[in-house]
């Protein structure tokens, strides 16, 4: 069983100890980012974090520093979203201390060459170029701004690939000194470890950060958000669209969790609600969702392909569907079966410490800075989620007026006034 815990430094770094009986320790390092800073520049953090994974003052070159951590961890990931930078690893009992120092170096010795920085400034541009080739990343893009218009939940990452690239080694040394800061960095340590082996040794090199500071924002109320329709007509086989509705966020457990529940109920396992309806119907379903959360707001949307000639019919099924959930909530059979995949879910999740570190170091993020949900606790929250509760969560968040559509492909004739007709909620 996980004794989960969390504490601060002096100033005011966050620890939190995740240990549980395994044979390996995941280690993260939790960066608050600044998705809601107007004056960041569009992709200035990822290429930040590009920098960091390249070198260090110890280990100055790329693969001098990758022949150190290759020592204790097969693999150092890093990655960056719109609230969080995250750098992770998996190690041995043996190695977590390295695994440890290995954090400290990141947050503390940075280095910027001039020739690294435009490699890596290069490398991040070459990633953004594949990723506007991709339809489902444009449709993702189109969402956001859709649903969070005016919030910088809106913007992507890297908004442009022309944007990237154009970063100096002072701009980023600037970023790094404002954002590698006690109150906006968490190490997470999860795994087969014990506490008394790890906590001197944080203490000690985590200690002497400054504090610094972190922008906070006004909150952004769901409720007032509006929703769109987003047609793009392409060449193509199969169109795709994506659903979407803008969600309360982790200052809701309750809530939240339930909605979890609908989701895993309606769309996000092999016998999906939705999965099943669309398959009856002669549909060769294949469908992806998400549903994540910020402090203050979250997003829940689900992403289906098919040939244009079922699209009408295919709006008209979730339609169906989702009034159904409006009206009737999640039936007793089904609600029990998506509480007991849930809690398999999350006891897999959990257990492993290569997903749990950087699972709780972006937790730690979004809620912003508030202790992380624990798993003993997520499992009391979720046996307390009943059919009622599942009814009113969907009648709060499925709604005409924040409902968000974008589709791209060879889109019928419709206009989005016939759209809206048959997406209509009542």
């Amino acid at each position: 069983m996980s004794r989960l815990s969390q504490r601060k430094l002096a100033n005011e770094f966050t620890v939190i100890y995740d240990p549980f009986v395994s044979l390996t320790v995941g280690v993260a390092l939790a960066v608050i980012g600044g998705y809601r800073d107007d004056q960041e520049r569009p992709g200035i953090r990822h290429a930040l974090e590009h920098k960091l994974w390249r070198s260090t003052r110890l280990h100055p070159t790329g693969m001098s520093f990758a022949r150190h951590w290759e020592r204790f961890t097969p693999m150092l990931h890093a990655e960056t979203d719109k609230s969080s930078v995250v750098f992770h690893c998996e190690t041995s009992h043996r190695h977590v201390r390295p695994a440890i120092r290995l954090m400290a170096e990141i947050a503390k010795h940075p280095t910027f060459p001039a020739e690294q920085v435009r490699k890596e400034t290069e490398r991040l541009q070459e990633e953004r170029g594949d990723e506007e080739d991709s339809p489902e990343t444009r449709l993702n893009e189109v969402l956001d701004r859709l649903m969070f218009a005016g919030d910088g939940l809106g913007r992507s990452v890297d908004r442009g690939h022309a944007t990237v690239g154009q970063f100096r080694p002072a701009e980023l040394r600037t970023l790094y000194r404002q954002k590698f800061v006690g109150q906006r960095l968490a190490l997470i340590v999860s795994g087969g470890f014990t506490r008394d082996l790890v906590e001197p040794l944080i203490t000690r090199l985590f200690s002497d950060l400054p504090p610094g500071t972190v922008h906070q924002s006004a909150a952004l109320n769901y409720r007032r958000l509006r929703g769109g329709i987003r047609l793009t007509r392409a060449e193509c086989q199969k169109l795709t669209f994506l659903i979407g509705f803008p969600t309360f966020g982790f200052d809701q457990e309750l809530p939240r969790i339930a909605l979890g529940v609908i989701r895993n109920h309606f769309s996000s396992r092999i016998t999906s609600r939705l999965g099943m309806k669309l398959d009856a119907a002669g549909f060769v379903y294949s469908s992806t969702d998400s549903l994540w959360f910020w402090r203050d707001v979250g997003q829940y949307y689900f992403q289906v392909p098919l040939f244009p000639e079922k699209f009408s019919r295919a709006l008209e099924i979730i339609a169906a569907e989702l009034n159904l959930l409006r009206a009737e909530g999640v039936t007793a059979d089904d609600l029990d079966h998506a509480k007991h995949n849930l809690a398999m879910e999350a006891g897999v999740r959990f257990t492993k410490p290569e997903d749990a570190a950087p699972f709780y170091g972006r937790g730690w993020v979004n809620c912003g800075g508030a202790p992380v949900l624990s798993a003993p606790r997520y499992r009391r929250v979720l046996g307390r989620v009943d059919c009622r509760l599942t009814r009113r969560v969907a009648r709060m968040i499925f709604t005409n007026g924040r409902l968000v559509l974008v589709a791209h492909g060879p889109i019928p004739k419709l206009t989005k006034t016939q759209i809206r007709s048959l997406l209509r909620l009542r």
